[in-house]
């Protein structure tokens, strides 16, 4: 098994690990966090189906079958699987009323990135636009994209969809937050994340139902 140097180096290798130094070199000091587990993450994902018919778990986690995988990517130069990129933006912004894209930029201020770590998804657009729609209310964002670092000193989970472009954490100016969450709940359905907070409510596009 690799130890985690070499996880990390051939995870910068192939472009999923990305944390830095200020020197403009890879940070590979062999000491697991929130950015070697994001590497995996994004690692997993672009390479979830395999050849042999199995799938990885997209977990963050580092076992035998995602050592098995990178091993195979590797020795095969086998690219990241098309269906499983990121969703481009909009070519136009026009038809997007009560939400923007710059409501999605980082907040990191440039401390890790450019503010754009991400794309957000289409799917999360149309989502708040038709909330914004419902209520009559632009979307006033709290937590759009986030960079790894970003997120990892906001507390976000290793596998946050706010490093994807496909969550918001937002509130509406003269709706109550229970209000807002009821109808977030109605209009996902049973899929979707969504949870209700102090300052407002996050929902983001995953393909299975979580509520809190």
């Amino acid at each position: 098994m690799m130890n985690i140097s070499q996880q990390q180096a051939y995870l910068f290798a192939l472009g999923y690990y990305k944390l830095m130094r200020k020197d403009g070199t890879p940070s590979i000091e062999g000491i697991g966090g929130p950015a070697t587990r994001q590497a995996i993450y994004n690692f997993q994902l672009a390479h979830k189906k395999r050849p042999d018919g199995t799938v990885l778990s997209e977990d963050g986690i580092w076992g035998p079958a995602t050592e098995k995988a990178l091993r195979e990517v590797i020795g095969n130069n086998e690219p990241p699987q098309a269906a499983l990129k990121p969703v481009k933006l909009p070519q136009s912004t026009d038809d997007y009323k009560w939400v923007s894209i710059d409501d999605f930029k980082c907040r990191c201020r440039g401390r890790f990135c450019n503010g754009w770590p991400a794309e957000p998804h289409t799917k999360t657009l149309d989502l708040l636009e038709q909330i914004g729609e419902h209520f009559q209310r632009r979307i006033q964002p709290h937590s759009g994209l986030r960079c790894p670092q970003w997120n990892a000193h906001e507390g976000g989970a290793a596998t946050s969809k706010h490093m994807y472009g496909m969550a918001m954490d937002f509130h509406l100016d003269g709706v109550t937050h229970q209000d807002l969450y009821n109808y977030c709940d109605q209009l996902l359905g049973d899929s979707g994340g969504l949870g209700i907070y102090p300052w407002g409510v996050h929902i983001d596009d995953r393909p299975i139902k979580g509520r809190w």
